[in-house]
């Protein structure tokens, strides 16, 4: 059994609730899948585009810790449309994290 980190919520819950931006190590060698989207405005499942979230940190900290598990985008259609077009949206959302992670240890098989 793991965790799934879901890293917009957890980014309100350090804005709501005061808790650590970054989970601590032994939450990050439990996860084995992550909901990945950014906030805006006070909305979550925004595209990674927004900036908001610390993404090159969350996904180093994924890296580091050698993640085998799934990462799915979490992106509400609406907030897709309001970045530009889905196939566009979602090709600068991949350049985004190959730019930070060009080659990803938990990419590898």
């Amino acid at each position: 059994m793991g965790i799934c980190w879901d890293t917009g919520h957890g980014y309100f819950a350090h804005l709501r609730k005061g808790l650590s931006l970054f989970p601590p190590d032994d939450f990050i060698e439990k996860v084995r899948h992550v909901h990945l989207h950014d906030v805006r405005a006070g909305e979550d499942h925004q595209p990674i585009l927004a900036g908001t979230i610390p993404l090159a940190e969350y996904l180093k900290l994924l890296d580091e810790s050698c993640f085998s598990g799934d990462i799915t985008l979490e992106f509400s259609p609406r907030a897709i449309v309001s970045f530009g077009n889905f196939r566009e949206v979602m090709v600068n959302c991949l350049r985004k994290i190959e730019e930070i992670l060009p080659s990803p240890k938990f990419a590898r098989s």
